[in-house]
Parts: C-alpha cells; structure tokens; sequence
C-alpha cells in the first residue's frame, strides 16, 4: 500500500554465475510505464565472473487512488539477449476510508442500518 506520489526505494543485484574468465555486458531493456523509474546504474560492462553489482531503484508512485499496477523489470546480457532475468514488480495504491465503506453499504445495505442502531 502506497500513497500516490510517494516515492519507493529498492535495489537488486546483478552477478556474473558464468564461466571463470567470463564477462558480463549487462543492461535493463524493459521496466514499467507507469510511475517515474530511476535505475542507476542501467546497464554495464565487463562485469568479472563472480563479481556482482548493487542496482538502485526509485520509483515515484503514480496519482491513481484505489490501483494495482503490475510490471517487469527485465535484466539482459547485452551480448547474449537470450540470457535474461525478469523481476515482477506490483505496487498498489490504497483505498481511501470513506470510498471503502461507501462500497461495502452498497453491497450490504442491511450494515450501514446496523451501524447506524450502534451509535
């Protein structure tokens, strides 16, 4: 659950498991449209076998209310596009208060009577 407009931190690591002696050209060929992305860094080279990197990622939430927004960010070895990754992203916005009770006296009218004997 996140606020619209609100901004979300994460990170993921990039790692060369290939052979000894091995280099890794990377980049990040897809992510979401929705929402404002910062990936830093967005690709890069000459990554040793067994060395990895730390990828940054913010993400300013966008001004849907009441949203789930799903995705990919996908990882891809410049050289090989065959070699990938793909990390699920989903992110959702919550319901305000007042437009979730709103949605259950619609459905349930009979509660809104009960609530209103309680008071």
């Amino acid at each position: 659950d996140v606020k619209p407009g609100e901004t979300i931190n994460g990170s993921f690591i990039v790692k060369n498991i290939g052979d000894s002696g091995s280099l890794l050209d990377w980049e990040i060929s897809e992510y979401p449209e929705w929402g404002q992305w910062t990936i830093t860094p967005s690709s890069g080279t000459d990554l040793s076998s067994g060395d990895s990197v730390s990828v940054y990622v913010e993400v300013i939430a966008p001004d849907n209310p009441e949203f789930e927004f799903t995705g990919v960010v996908k990882v891809v070895n410049s050289i090989n596009p065959d070699d990938y990754e793909i990390i699920d992203v989903l992110l959702s916005t919550p319901r305000n208060r007042a437009s979730t009770f709103h949605w259950l006296f619609e459905r349930f009218p009979m509660l809104e009577r009960l609530l209103g004997l309680l008071k």
